[in-house]
């Protein structure tokens, strides 16, 4: 018998809600592992993964953000397929979270001045880099030195918003593994449980 304690499982009908919780916590938890999932865009050489910073849950409106630069190229990615797969795994809770749906980029408008307005100097120096993503350069010191104001630093900060239409959950466990799929249907969740 195992002594790993195990959290209770979700029952079926309150998935969603339990996963939205687990979101939302995320964002405010700088520690929690959901904090930093992966996402996959399409790209012109297929699929193309990386790790963001989940930055705001939105469980009403069924929305989760992200912030980029917008020279970068998954915002070119996202502007051409605007659909986000998104990837929360949590090593010790054996649980994963998969979250599908359709991106809106939002770039100098509300949106963006809301998100921007809360940034700490630190995250908003991110976007003052001279240098485009991916820009070959010769040397990171050089290039760190490259710096624009903040004005256009704010220019080239996106919001990535996407609405989240699928979710597929898993929970690894000895005992059995457990898995669901919730899709929306316009106004509620259908969860079903799935074939891990």
């Amino acid at each position: 018998m195992s002594s790993v304690s195990h959290p209770p499982q979700p029952a079926l009908d309150s998935l969603a809600t339990t996963c939205w919780q687990r979101l939302t916590a995320a964002t405010d938890d700088h520690t929690d592992p959901w904090r930093t999932p992966a996402i996959a865009t399409r790209s012109g050489n297929g699929a193309a993964v990386r790790t963001v910073v989940l930055r705001e849950t939105q469980t009403a409106q069924r929305a989760l953000s992200l912030h980029t630069d917008a020279r970068s190229a998954k915002a070119g990615e996202l502007a051409q397929a605007p659909q986000l797969s998104w990837l929360f795994w949590d090593a010790v809770a054996r649980e994963q979270l998969r979250c599908q749906g359709r991106v809106t980029l939002h770039l100098a408008d509300e949106v963006a001045e809301t998100h921007w307005a809360q940034l700490t100097a630190g995250s908003r120096s991110n976007y003052r880099h001279h240098d485009a993503p991916a820009t070959a350069i010769s040397d990171p010191q050089t290039a760190a030195a490259r710096r624009d104001d903040e004005n256009t630093a704010y220019g080239r900060f996106l919001v990535v918003r996407c609405v989240v239409e699928r979710m597929d959950w898993l929970h690894l466990d000895r005992e059995g593994h457990r898995r669901a799929r919730l899709i929306w249907t316009g106004d509620h969740w259908d969860a079903g449980w799935v074939a891990p």
